[in-house]
This record gives structure tokens, sequence and C-alpha cells, in this order.
């Protein structure tokens, strides 16, 4: 279910929304608005969203023939995905290492078999308790600054895929949440705060469809269709600034940062491999 409201915290005027699927998300973005009498947001929506063309690829890390057809999942991030090195992520829990044999192990190495090297590969615990039933919510800032490479935003994507799956793998129930905090240059000098529930705890893990939603595509597509529909924009250029965490005041974004059962990965962050490394190194508390 939907819910949304305006709240004024500090003298700003927030526009606080929250969808519990991306489900909810794209029905929203197919229902009329007000602003989108603005003809600032009709100009937006009609030459830079709908339009076929793919003169934005570059900017956005897909054209918009296939930000359609991966609505829904992206295939080809899992396989880059798998490509991935393992993270060691204990977040007061267990943590794992592997080791090679002869004999027995979870996967093979062909590679390692050619060269008459012990081949198959196998997980044991090292330290720590087990993870089964523990809780964590995993929150995914999707925006950066029109500065930001889609490729380092990519970087985003994948670690926060790699959290989420291994911590699945680990026995974590996980809720995985993508949010916008956002300040608009809207004539009304507005601020954003998006949540979309792409997982809750008990949901079946849909790797393709986190993949997809965690991507710079979805924010610069269909994030920019949200803004559009939804704030009076004075020009498309400089739309919206992100707002991290830490600097947004919402008061429920004060306790998340708080908590030892919410991962925050916020604007600015992971956008390299080194940084993603960084980032990981941190969860291993």
């Amino acid at each position: 279910m939907r819910r949304s409201e305006w709240r004024t915290i500090n003298g700003s005027r927030w526009f606080v929304d929250s969808f519990d699927s991306v489900d909810e998300f794209f029905t929203a973005l197919n229902l009329p608005t007000e602003q989108e009498k603005c003809e600032g947001s009709k100009g937006m929506i009609k030459d830079y969203i709908l339009t076929d063309n793919s003169s934005n690829t570059e900017f956005m890390g897909m054209n918009k023939a296939d930000i359609q057809k991966y609505k829904f999942g992206y295939p080809e991030g899992l396989e880059v995905l798998r490509m991935l090195p393992e993270l060691n992520i204990r977040r007061g829990g267990v943590k794992f290492a592997y080791r090679w044999d002869d004999q027995d192990g979870d996967d093979m190495s062909m590679e390692r078999y050619y060269e008459g090297m012990a081949c198959m590969r196998k997980r044991y615990k090292t330290s720590g308790d087990s993870q089964q039933g523990r809780f964590v919510e995993v929150k995914v800032k999707l925006n950066e600054s029109g500065f930001v490479d889609y490729k380092a935003m990519l970087w985003k994507t994948y670690t926060a895929c790699r959290i989420i799956d291994q911590l699945e793998d680990q026995g974590v129930r996980v809720k995985v949440t993508v949010c916008l905090r956002s300040s608009m240059m809207d004539s009304g000098h507005s601020k954003l705060a998006l949540d979309i529930t792409i997982k809750n705890y008990n949901a079946p893990l849909n790797m393709s469809l986190i993949s997809t939603v965690c991507s710079p595509w979805f924010f610069r597509h269909w994030g920019f269709l949200y803004y559009a529909k939804h704030f009076r924009l004075i020009k498309y250029l400089g739309t919206a600034s992100p707002i991290r965490f830490a600097e947004s005041r919402l008061p429920e974004d004060q306790e998340n940062l708080k908590r030892k059962d919410v991962i925050m990965i916020d604007s600015g962050s992971c956008l390299s491999q080194y940084a993603a490394d960084e980032f990981i190194k941190a969860l291993e508390i």
C-alpha cells in the first residue's frame, strides 16, 4: 500500500512517499498528477523520458527500449554478479572461508583440475554464531549527482546485490528497500524522501529484480519520471540534488543509522571497486 504525506521538518517541506512493491510504484507512474499540468513537467516527460531515442544511453547506462524490457529483471546483471569475488560479510554472525580439496567440495574449478591441483572447493565456518533467525534490512540510496558515470553507479548495484545474496545464503532474512533523498529544484524548493520495498523479510529472493531496481537506469529513467510527475520543475538540468541519509533530518533515517540490523548504502558509496571493498570491510562487525 502506498503511503504519502507532506511534512515540515526544520522549516523545510518534505514529500515523504513509500510503496510496498515495485508494482505499486509503476502503477503510480501511470496515474495522472496535478504537477503534470505544469509546462516544465510535460516537456520533460514527453521530450526526455518517453521518447524512444537513445541519446541518453551513456547517461543512464541502458537504452530506453531495454529499460522497458528489463523493468522486472536484469539477467545480464546476474552474470556479472557471478564473476565478482565472494565478500566477507559477518554483520555480527558467522564468518566463512574456503579451502581446496581433492575429493570433497561444493563446486569444482576446471582450471585447477587441468593443472593437477586440488580442484574441489569447500566452504567452512571460521568464527561466529549461526545467522539463522536474524533479520537485516538493506537500504540502497539510488540517486547520485549527474556528474557520476553510470559505470561507477553499477559498482553500487553489484555490491548491494552481493551483500543481499550472501546474507540470505547465510540464513539471514533480508528486507530490501531502494530510496531517494533529494533536494528538488522546483517552485517550492521541496525535499523528497521516497522508499520502495523490493523484498520483504519473508519473501523469496529474486536477484534479477533486485539487480535492475538497484541500477543507474532505474533511477535515471523511472526515478526522473517520478520527479516530473510529482514536482513543478523549473528546468531539466539540475532537477534534484542527492541528500545523504545523515543529512536528511528525517527521524526514521536518523534512527536507522544507529541500528545494527540496518545496512544503509548511501549516495556517494560503493562507486568503485576500492570503495566497495572498504564498505564491505566495515560490515565485518
